[in-house]
């Protein structure tokens, strides 16, 4: 069980909760652009935490693409004594809810279910729908604004160098034209890795989950 003395770490910190007292019943972990690239890579960092924590052979892992995903949720949050601890990952859950479902939701998500944990990967919320969901006590929404400024041409550089990718002027300069836009930075290394050259910013389709999951690496 998570206790108020396990240790935090930069991949699990929000994952383990320690001082949420109702971690282990299930909750809803709502990662939400509009910078949808660092909202996948936190979705990616919860999945990879729990695996380290609970489930090194991620057998109670499951990316769940379902036409109905409330439903499908709704299905495997059975609870009981002998229920087992999972981890579900699904893309535009929230998004997918009608009025209607709204209902629903906070009904399954205060299920006192036993270790049942939900990460939904979002582009966008309203700030209506982020209040409703900030005030179910088992749900969280981790919001990623777009980095402006020094700060995007620091995870830039950082993000280069993780790759393999020289900072150059060229490149830099790249950042600077797009500020802000993690997936065309994202991208355009294995381009300018190859051919040190950059597509023109007037081509760049802006699309929240472009190349996704193929490019981020993989938990």
């Amino acid at each position: 069980r998570i206790g108020k003395k396990c240790q935090k770490s930069s991949d699990n910190e929000e994952l383990a909760e320690c001082e949420h007292p109702s971690y282990d019943r299930g909750v809803l972990l709502v990662c939400v652009g509009p910078d949808t690239f660092h909202a996948l890579k936190k979705a990616q960092e919860l999945e990879r935490a729990y695996r380290e924590k609970y489930d090194p052979s991620g057998a109670s892992i499951e990316r769940l693409s379902d036409t109905k995903p409330l439903e499908s949720i709704r299905s495997r949050m059975g609870g009981g004594l002998f229920a087992q601890r999972s981890f579900i990952r699904t893309t535009g859950l929230v998004a997918a809810w009608k009025k209607t479902d709204w209902a629903t939701a906070a009904e399954v998500f205060a299920r006192d279910v036993d270790g049942t944990i939900v990460v939904t990967l979002e582009e966008e919320l309203s700030q209506d729908e982020e209040a409703v969901l900030q005030s179910w006590p088992k749900a969280k929404v981790y919001r990623h604004a777009p980095l402006l400024g020094a700060a995007f041409l620091r995870w830039a550089e950082t993000t280069a160098v993780s790759e393999g990718v020289l900072w150059e002027a060229g490149l830099e300069q790249f950042a600077k034209t797009i500020e802000g836009d993690s997936w065309s930075f994202w991208n355009v290394l294995p381009r300018w890795k190859a051919t040190k050259t950059v597509p023109d910013v007037a081509d760049i389709e802006l699309s929240p989950f472009v190349r996704a999951e193929q490019f981020l690496k993989e938990v």
